[in-house]
């Protein structure tokens, strides 16, 4: 019924329709032989006072060779006479008729016509600078080269004058002008050689104009071939006849039923293909452009970008709703522990908080959760126990109530398209097709195309109500299958059209809670194209990870073990690539080594020295594998042989003597990090990648300085190292572990070296911020999602209210908007660039951490417990009963003095800060 190949020939605004009599005879204009048969009433009344061959004349029309019947005509009359009476037949003004329409509509660059009459110039009248051109030796001319808004007679125009344009009647005129040589000849060549062309109105029963397709056909490109609307008749009946003919004469044909001079049926099928088209009747947009479209994942994204991205939805009088229809889809499928609701959830009201006060914070977003629980078991929906929450047979009952309401809307929006499609077309089964086909597009487009949905029902012009509708409707050729004839699949067009622009009131009802309630998905973050984009981005992205996660992750029990390993095993989960340099393995492996040498020189991890360093006493600074060892040892999981703990945080292997990278690397593997052993061995490093290194390095060393964080050239060389990396990854020029990623950052907490870069897109991302990330794309059972889904549609029909209103949809999408699969990557790119903003907040240089051994990791508050106080407690009575012993008055005054400038300084200040807040 509808061919894409064509619809895309046509949307190209290059091709050039080629437009025959039947176009004109729809128009009630007179076809070839009933042309004939006026002129020759008009000079032939009375046939008797005429000298002809009657006997031939008769038998030219009996086998409708027409130009030898006007030769006989006009050897009988004088061409004057007969000239005259074919102008008075065909009137140069005459009202188009609906198929001229259709076809001046299209956007066609230009059009080649056989009729005489300027049906198609009166149709075009509205936009300007159409000309017409004839055929004269003069004419011919203007055809060439890349000529648009043409329409040029090549039988002549009764318009035109004679020295412009001769009229192709006879036998001899058709020789004249079909002569290969002749000036036409060589241009409609030129013309079909070049330019995609659709033939319009034609039976290709004229022999000559045959005979020109096949010997133009040869010169045709067999994989771009001509396309012609014709009859199912005739030679071109069946399939394998119109097979044959596209296999001789590169010219594919499209048929569509006659009656007669009738071609209701052209025109009913060239409406299918119009409403897919982006017309000339839309205005608004000036100059052509591509057909816009609503891919699903570009419409989802887009979504995303402006209205959760940008912060541009403010949901907090429809957050309670959003949340707690989350919360009981959760609980459909079976009970959840408290804590993996929370979980869950936190996320969503951390996300939605964002579009009222900002983001909230994970101990608020608990205290939200926790408050729509207890108010659903207020309402007797659920029940909160010790061990796990469930669903009560009253909160059963109000989830099935919610689907019954969305049936009934469903059911009644299907009621008033089938009330539609019964006045269209004949036959209830005909009429049930349609609807279903219908309700299954709009269902469709208005969970998978909400945005074009929306905007095709808020703005407020006719043209640009158009436009919405022909991006909406490019996906309506996978529903056309469902039908049997061209009349059902313009019963299609109409009664979707209709339905949007102008619904029922059970449509509007549906139509309108259901575009709210897929926007409530959108808000959750549950669409399930937009996360299959988002995850396809995460997928073919590399992270670059930092001492600040590696150290923690490495090292069991600590405070940030946890969250780092977590986010190692959905990056893994998510196939992203999870690398670091030997510089940075290279700090953690000191890291380990510091903690190790404090053991050994205490004698005993319970030594003063090491309670000193695991509490940041005295100037010593926090070390995880210590605060590790200690967890791991007070919670039974490990010996106290902090040995052979550091040999469990290494993969097994054997670290008796002293940590060395090897054992670093090996731990790391386990977690699935590569370690890059010499970055600038890494597949693509080339000289311009040393120069950019030594900018950095260069950089990097200036802002430390400035901020009085510098240590030793290591720490400036491993930073530049990755900045190098993300930079060569997402231009393309690296490949890291033999893979090509389009996304790379650097997950630290250096938040300054966004800045160094110089680009738009950030370079670096904190660990829980990329944890938060992959949070938000944990995705949904479709049980889940359907329960959201139909829950929403109760709620957003019980509350009357809007998530998107149409003023927000007219403020934050231009009315041109397009959602094509071709810019696609121009959303994912903002989607990056927003991500990188949103997840890189600013971290203030004078916090972060040194890469000197030992390091102090920012993201590790200070680590304290009632088993270390009680024991540094002894130990300091110890020491200072020694110290009372031994030293004199002169050293324990040097000791306060040294104390009492220590506890001066910022870092000390910021050191007892951390540690109050932790005792919080």
């Amino acid at each position: 019924m509808l061919r894409k190949d064509v619809l895309d020939v046509i949307n190209s605004g290059q091709a050039w329709a080629f437009v025959g009599a039947g176009v004109s005879a729809d128009a009630g204009l007179p076809a070839w032989t009933s042309l004939f048969d006026k002129v020759r009433q008009e000079l032939l009344p009375d046939e008797s006072n005429r000298k002809f061959d009657r006997a031939m004349l008769e038998h030219a029309v009996a086998v409708s060779d027409m130009p030898l019947a006007f030769e006989i005509l006009q050897e009988a009359c004088g061409r004057g006479e007969v000239l005259e009476a074919v102008h008075a037949a065909v009137p140069a003004a005459h009202a188009p008729g609906s198929l001229t329409k259709l076809i001046a509509d299209l956007p066609f660059a230009g059009y080649v016509t056989t009729n005489y009459d300027r049906l198609i110039e009166s149709a075009l009248s509205t936009e300007p600078g159409w000309i017409s051109v004839g055929n004269s030796t003069s004419e011919v001319p203007k055809i060439s080269g890349d000529a648009k808004r043409v329409v040029w007679h090549l039988h002549g125009d009764v318009g035109l004058k004679e020295d412009r344009s001769r009229l192709i009647l006879t036998r001899p005129d058709y020789d004249s002008l079909y002569d290969d040589g002749s000036p036409a000849m060589r241009q409609l060549q030129g013309l079909l050689g070049q330019r995609r062309v659709v033939f319009l109105g034609f039976g290709f029963a004229d022999d000559d104009l045959v005979a020109l397709f096949k010997r133009v056909g040869r010169l045709i490109d067999p994989t771009r071939p001509a396309f012609a609307f014709v009859p199912a008749q005739g030679p071109f009946k069946t399939d394998i006849e119109r097979k044959v003919f596209l296999r001789q004469h590169n010219i594919d044909l499209i048929p569509y039923k006659a009656n007669g001079d009738s071609h209701r049926e052209l025109s009913e099928l060239l409406g299918v293909y119009s409403a897919l088209a982006l017309r000339r009747s839309i205005r608004f947009i000036g100059e052509r452009r591509r057909v816009p479209d609503y891919d699903p994942e570009t419409t989802g994204l887009l979504i995303y970008n402006e209205l959760v991205g940008r912060q541009e939805v403010t949901v907090g009088h429809l957050r309670d709703t959003l949340l707690e229809s989350r919360i009981l889809a959760l609980l459909v499928s079976g009970p959840k522990s408290f804590e993996n609701l929370v979980e869950d959830v936190q996320q969503l009201a951390r996300i939605l908080g964002k579009r009222v006060n900002g983001v909230l914070s994970p101990e608020e977003a608990v205290e939200v959760v926790s408050k729509r629980c207890e108010g659903l078991q207020q309402a007797g929906l659920i029940v909160v126990g010790a061990q796990q929450v469930t669903v009560t047979q009253q909160g059963t009952s109000r989830m099935t109530k919610s689907v019954a309401a969305a049936e009934l809307m469903r059911d009644q929006f299907r009621a008033s398209l089938l009330a539609r499609a019964r006045a269209c077309c004949e036959g209830t089964t005909s009429a049930q097709r349609v609807a279903d086909a219908a309700a299954s597009f709009l269902d469709e487009c208005i969970k998978r195309r909400a945005l074009g949905v929306a905007m095709a029902m808020a703005v407020d012009r006719s043209d640009q109500q158009a436009y919405h509708m022909v991006a909406l409707l490019q996906s309506l050729k996978d529903h056309f299958p469902a039908l049997t004839s061209t009349t059902e699949g313009a019963a299609l067009v109409a009664i979707v059209q209709e339905s949007i622009a102008g619904p029922s009131e059970a449509e509007s009802k549906y139509i309108g809670t259901a575009l709210q309630a897929g926007f409530g998905v959108h808000l959750l973050g549950f669409d399930e194209d937009t996360i299959a984009v988002r995850l396809r981005d995460l997928t073919t992205t590399t992270f670059v990870l930092d001492a600040t996660t590696l150290i923690p992750a490495l090292a069991s029990g600590s405070t940030g073990h946890s969250a780092s390993v977590s986010l190692l095993d959905q990056l893994g989960h998510r196939g992203c690539t999870t690398v670091t340099t030997t510089l940075l393995v290279r700090e953690a492996a000191e890291h380990a080594r510091w903690a190790q040498r404090k053991v050994a020189e205490g004698g005993s991890w319970q030594s003063p020295e090491v309670l000193e360093a695991l509490l940041g006493r005295f100037g010593e600074r926090s070390n995880d594998f210590l605060h590790g060892f200690v967890s791991d040892l007070d919670a039974g999981l490990c010996t106290a042989d902090f040995n052979a703990y550091l040999r469990s945080c290494f993969g097994g292997m054997d670290v008796v003597r002293e940590v060395t990278e090897q054992h670093v690397a090996a731990g790391l593997a386990a977690l699935g990090v590569t370690v890059l052993r010499d970055v600038q061995q890494v597949e693509g490093y080339e000289a311009k990648h040393g120069v950019l290194l030594d900018t950095y390095k260069g950089k990097i060393t200036e802002r430390r300085q400035w901020n009085g964080t510098l240590t030793h050239d290591r720490q400036v060389i491993a930073e530049a190292e990755a900045l190098v990396l993300i930079e060569g990854m997402r231009s393309g020029d690296l490949q890291v572990a033999d893979k090509t990623s389009k996304g790379a950052y650097f997950v630290s907490h250096s938040a300054f070296l966004n800045e160094v870069t110089g680009s738009a897109l950030p370079s670096v991302m904190r660990q829980e911020a990329a944890l938060h990330w992959l949070i938000a794309l944990r995705g949904h059972d479709p049980e889940s999602a359907r329960a959201v889904y139909d829950g929403l549609l109760y709620e957003l029909q019980e509350k009357r209210s809007d998530l998107v209103d149409q003023q927000l949809l007219l403020r934050v999408f231009r009315p041109t908007i397009d959602a094509a699969r071709s810019e696609l990557n121009a959303e994912i790119e903002r989607y990056r660039h927003q991500l990188s903003a949103n997840l890189s907040a600013a971290v203030d240089v004078s916090q972060v951490n040194d890469l000197d051994a030992p390091a102090v990791l920012s993201s590790v508050a200070v680590q304290s417990s009632a088993l270390l106080e009680a024991k540094l407690a002894a130990a300091e009575a110890e020491i200072y009963k020694l110290k009372s012993e031994a030293e004199s008055q002169a050293g324990q005054a040097m000791a306060a003095r040294a104390l009492k400038k220590e506890k001066g300084t910022e870092r000390y200040m910021r050191r007892e800060g951390r540690r109050k807040d932790g005792k919080k």
